[in-house]
């Protein structure tokens, strides 16, 4: 049997037994990325019509996903099943990057306390898996929406931890760089701001901090 991964974490992209295969076109590429968010469970025609077509779907919505499945059926053979009243996509967790990238994320919180160094490994093996913002390339439905806006969050988040971790082992002039360009990303988040300027001070860049610090205390003024 073939072996199919699935990758989200930027342009959504299947391979089969280590090769990329082509997939169709947009509508099938939805229908796949609904699948994907609920791998190993029934998704029902009425949810799949939902996510693909929203509140206008086609007079012909069923059969149009019917085809749209076989399309796919023939890049994804058997493990995209057919059951009474909808479909199911059989991958198991190491087939789909986003969640190994939530195990990961998971498995190196655990050890941020007390091994932050093992923490560190397991975020920046959890964060190389990010090619981009989630389905860029698919017409999304609204759990698919949902599910790229937790990633994105989750990766931003997991990216703090990683410089939390970092400063922990005081390796703060060995992040400072990475962060400034990170803090011009993501200007509003506040956490990132304050690794920032721990990592500045510790460099012993007092100015550059106390510039940045006041470049804070003045945005509210600005808006």
């Amino acid at each position: 049997m073939a072996s199919r991964k699935y990758q989200v974490l930027g342009p959504l992209r299947v391979h089969v037994d280590d090769r990329e295969a082509g997939l169709p076109g947009r509508r099938p590429r939805a229908v796949l990325a609904a699948l994907l968010v609920r791998p190993g469970q029934t998704a029902p025609t009425a949810y799949l019509i939902d996510q693909v077509w929203g509140d206008e779907p086609p007079a012909t919505a069923t059969a149009t996903l019917q085809m749209h499945v076989s399309a796919l059926r023939r890049v994804l053979g058997d493990s995209l099943v057919t059951v009474p009243g909808g479909y199911r996509l059989d991958a198991s967790p190491d087939d789909i990057d986003a969640v190994r990238f939530e195990t990961l994320i998971a498995q190196a919180r655990k050890h941020l306390t007390d091994r932050p160094a093992r923490a560190v490994a397991g975020l920046t093996a959890a964060l190389a898996l990010w090619q981009g913002e989630p389905y860029t390339d698919v017409p999304t439905g609204s759990d698919v929406t949902a599910s790229r806006s937790r990633l994105i969050e989750l990766r931003s988040s997991a990216l703090e931890d990683r410089f939390a971790a970092e400063l922990a082992l005081g390796r703060h002039a060995r992040i400072v760089a990475e962060l400034a360009g990170v803090v011009v990303e993501h200007p509003l988040r506040e956490r990132l701001a304050e690794l920032y300027l721990r990592a500045l001070y510790r460099c012993g860049r007092t100015a550059d901090a106390q510039a940045y610090y006041q470049e804070l205390t003045d945005r509210p003024a600005a808006h």
